[in-house]
C-alpha cells in the first residue's frame, strides 16, 4: 500500500463539479463544490482549471484560493478517479491523461482513472469482494443501463478496477430513455388520451376534469392550465419557447400561458411528482397502472444485459444473482418505484443480491479506491 493515505474523487457534469477526499478506511475528509466541467463544452484547458480549482478548496478549505502558490497536486493522493460527463472516447481519455497527470504527479493508470462519469456510480462494487459484476441504472430526465465487471486491486497493476462491459439504453428523450421521468410522462398522457378513446367508442359525451380533484387526469389537465383532454394536444405540441422570450414575458403571462415557455420534453418530464404522489399517496389506479407498465417496460431493458434463464447467453450479459445493482437518479431515488423495477425483473427471473442507491457518487468513487488499495 502507498504511504499516501488520500484517495480523491471528482465527479465532473454539465451543472458542477463534486470533489470529495477520503483517507484510507473511507472515512470522508473533505469536499468541495466547483462549477459546470462536461468535457464536451468546455474543452481541455477549461475542464482542468475547473477541476484544478475545486480539488483546491477541498485540500485547502480555509484558504482564499488567490493565496495558493502551490498549483500542482504531487504527493497528496494514494489515487484519484475522476468521472467526467462527455468523456465517450479513448481519444477524450488520453488528452485528459496528458493534461492531469502532471497534475497530480501521477501516470496514467489504475491509480489515476478519468472515466465516463457513468462510471461512478458502479463504484459500490469493489467493497463487495463476493459480487462479480455490478448493474448500473440512471433513471431521470433520461435513462441509461450500464453493466460492469471487476478489476484487479490497485497494487496489482492490472486493468482499471471497474471495466464497462455493456450498454443499452440512453437513446434520449425522443427514441426511448425507457423508465425515465420523460416517458412516464408521456405514458400518463397516453393512457389519458387511451381512456377518453374508449369513452368515445362507448358513445359517451367528453366532459370537463374528472370530478374527483385529486385524480391523476384532473390534476395533470390543471397543470396545464385545460379542463378538457382534447386540448392536451395543444399545450403538448406548442413549438418549444424562443430563447428570447423566456426572460422578458411578465409573470401574469407566463402564468395564462404557462407551456410556451417549457421546453417540450420538460412538460411531461415534469409531470412525475404528479404521478408518484397520486400512485403512492393516494392509490390512483391510473397512475399505478402507468409507474407498472413503465417499471415493466424499463426492466425488460435492464434483463437485455443479464444473462437469460434459458437460451443462448449473449458474451458479454452479467448475472443478476453475483451482481450489485447500482441505481442513480432522482426518480430510482424513490423507494416504491424501485420495488416495482426489482418485482418485475423478479417476473423474468432476475434477482439481485445487493441493491444500493447511489446518493453520492464522488464520495463513493473515494472510498471504493480506499478498499481497492487495503
Amino acid at each position: 500500500m502507498s504511504s499516501i493515505t488520500y484517495y480523491l474523487c471528482a465527479d465532473c457534469g454539465g451543472t458542477k463539479t463534486s470533489v470529495v477526499i477520503c483517507d484510507s478506511n473511507g472515512k470522508e475528509i473533505n469536499r468541495a463544490l466547483g462549477g459546470p466541467s462536461n468535457l464536451s463544452y468546455l474543452g481541455v484547458n477549461a475542464f482542468v482549471k475547473v477541476l484544478q480549482e475545486t480539488v483546491q478548496k477541498a485540500l485547502y478549505p480555509k484558504l482564499e484560493q488567490d493565496l495558493i502558490t502551490d498549483l500542482s497536486f504531487e504527493g497528496k493522493f494514494a489515487a484519484v478517479w475522476i468521472g467526467v460527463s462527455g468523456v465517450d472516447s479513448p481519444s477524450d481519455i488520453q488528452s485528459l491523461n496528458e493534461a492531469l497527470s502532471p497534475l497530480f504527479a501521477i501516470p496514467p493508470g489504475n491509480r489515476l482513472q478519468i472515466t465516463n462519469d457513468a462510471h461512478l456510480l458502479a463504484s459500490p462494487l469493489n467493497s463487495h469482494p463476493e459480487l462479480k459484476h455490478a448493474v448500473s441504472v440512471i433513471a431521470g430526465t433520461g435513462s441509461v443501463v450500464i453493466s460492469f465487471s471487476k478489476g484487479d486491486s490497485l497494487e496489482n497493476g492490472g486493468p482499471t478496477p471497474l471495466k464497462e462491459m455493456a450498454r443499452v439504453g440512453g437513446w434520449g428523450w425522443i427514441l426511448g430513455d425507457l423508465g425515465s421521468g420523460f416517458e412516464i410522462g408521456k405514458e400518463a398522457i397516453r393512457e389519458i388520451l387511451f381512456r377518453a378513446d374508449n369513452l368515445s367508442v362507448e358513445g359517451q359525451p367528453i366532459v370537463p376534469t374528472a370530478a374527483d380533484p385529486k385524480s391523476l387526469q384532473s390534476r395533470i389537465l390543471s397543470h396545464f392550465g385545460i379542463s378538457l383532454v382534447p386540448d392536451l394536444f395543444g399545450v403538448i405540441y406548442a413549438p418549444d419557447p424562443l430563447p428570447t422570450n423566456t426572460n422578458i414575458v411578465n409573470g401574469s403571462e407566463k402564468k395564462k400561458h404557462p407551456t410556451m415557455y417549457i421546453p417540450r420534453e420538460r412538460r411531461l418530464s415534469q409531470l412525475c411528482p404528479l404521478i408518484f404522489e397520486a400512485a403512492f399517496e393516494h392509490g390512483d389506479e391510473l397512475a399505478l397502472t402507468v409507474l407498472r407498465r413503465c417499471a415493466n417496460a424499463f426492466a425488460h431493458l435492464i434483463a437485455s444485459i443479464l444473462q437469460p434463464t434459458s437460451g443462448r447467453i449473449p458474451k458479454r450479459a452479467v448475472e443478476a444473482s453475483k451482481s450489485i445493482f447500482c441505481l442513480g437518479g432522482s426518480l430510482l431515488g424513490i423507494v416504491q418505484y424501485q420495488d416495482l423495477i426489482c418485482e418485475e425483473l423478479e417476473k423474468l427471473g432476475h434477482v439481485f443480491p445487493v441493491i444500493q442507491f447511489v446518493n453520492d457518487v464522488a464520495l463513493s468513487g473515494a472510498q471504493s479506491l480506499a478498499a481497492l488499495d487495503r
